[in-house]
């Protein structure tokens, strides 16, 4: 005669589950304490960070055109007045301008002050010294050498191409900038946040005013930047016009002291061909300083700014780390693997062992 035996799953409720938990609380409570513990000491060491925001309006004038009455003058120049043709930069391009390699590259170059104190470090030594590092990682940085900037990298040969040359100790300065530097763009208000975090609270706020510094001169620059250079041209050829008027000006009262009294026919067609060119230079030149004038109205009333919504302010109290959130994720995480590993042993013991 042979007995079956059938083999069924145990079924575990969830009095079976509390009542492991209940057995083992003092152990699962000395390992939870245990790891508050030491994430309180952990966070201890982590080093503090402050975070500067603003945010911004960015503004651009209406176009206006160049052209006008003055445009038959100004050919007498040699000037090319044509219409307003600004360059727009799309506003959602301006996160992408401040997390650029260019922009990244120039600031580790550019030098901020600490404190009060009126110290000075450019922003790549104070990423690559750790300034205001813990002093756990004071300790082991003993035991370790630092690269030196600029200095013990290769330098690739980029010679003839138009190519930016980073060596590889920028490029992870480069990389660690971008984390610290951000810009955003809300694309329902139009607003651009400019964001700024350093364990130094002077350089947060000095590194976030650069930063809108740079954007204001980048987008007026390429937007503004064809009428800048005419600018140019229109002064450097005032220039040259006010020395032939000034010369056409002594050639003709010369000429007048020389013939005082009656003309020769001869000595009268001179002084007509001189005082010819003396009235165009006048001409030429009273129309370039009146294009001078429109082109920097022109200017002015065009060039982008960037409207201050919320300034950039001082940060009192750090953004990281948040002992508070640490402490709480600490605790669920250990308690929930700490309960689970007793669960399952108890629980395989009983039933399965």
């Amino acid at each position: 005669m042979t007995i079956k035996r059938e083999f069924t799953e145990p079924e575990v409720s969830i009095i079976v589950l509390l009542n492991v938990l209940l057995k083992n609380k003092k152990r699962i409570a000395v390992f939870v304490v245990s790891c508050l513990v030491l994430s309180f000491i952990y966070s201890s060491f982590i080093p503090k960070q402050y975070r500067t925001v603003s945010v911004y309006i960015p503004e651009i004038s209406g176009e206006t055109s160049f052209g006008g009455s003055l445009g038959g003058l100004a050919n007498l120049a040699g000037i090319d007045l044509g219409g307003s043709d600004n360059q727009r930069i799309d506003p959602q391009l301006y996160p992408k301008i401040l997390s650029g390699t260019n922009f990244l590259s120039k600031s580790l170059k550019e030098e901020f002050s600490l404190g009060e104190d009126g110290v000075t470090i450019t922003l790549g030594e104070y990423l690559i010294d750790g300034v205001n590092s813990t002093p756990m990682e004071k300790l082991f940085g003993l035991f370790s050498s630092k690269p030196k900037l600029y200095l013990t990298d290769k330098e690739y040969n980029t010679q003839g191409l138009n190519v930016l040359s980073v060596t590889p100790t920028e490029q992870s300065l480069i990389n660690s900038l971008r984390k610290k530097i951000s810009a955003s763009l809300d694309k329902k208000t139009g607003t651009i946040t400019i964001t700024s975090e350093f364990q130094n609270k002077h350089l947060a706020v000095q590194v976030a005013d650069y930063a809108r510094s740079y954007l204001s001169e980048f987008v007026t620059e390429y937007q503004l930047g064809k009428h800048l250079r005419r600018l140019d041209f229109l002064n450097s050829r005032i220039i040259d016009v006010e020395k032939r008027f000034s010369e056409v000006q002594i050639e003709l009262a010369q000429f007048k002291d020389k013939n005082i009294g009656s003309l020769t026919n001869v000595a009268l067609v001179e002084l007509q061909n001189i005082e010819s060119r003396y009235s165009l230079q006048m001409e030429i030149l009273s129309t370039l300083e009146k294009q001078k004038e429109e082109t920097k109205l022109q200017i002015d009333e065009n060039r982008p700014t960037l409207t201050v919504l919320e300034p950039i302010v001082f940060p009192t109290k750090k953004s990281y780390p948040s002992k508070l959130k640490i402490l709480i994720l600490t605790f669920l995480v250990s308690l929930i693997l700490v309960s689970m590993y007793y669960m399952v042993k108890d629980l395989y013991f009983k039933f399965y062992a």
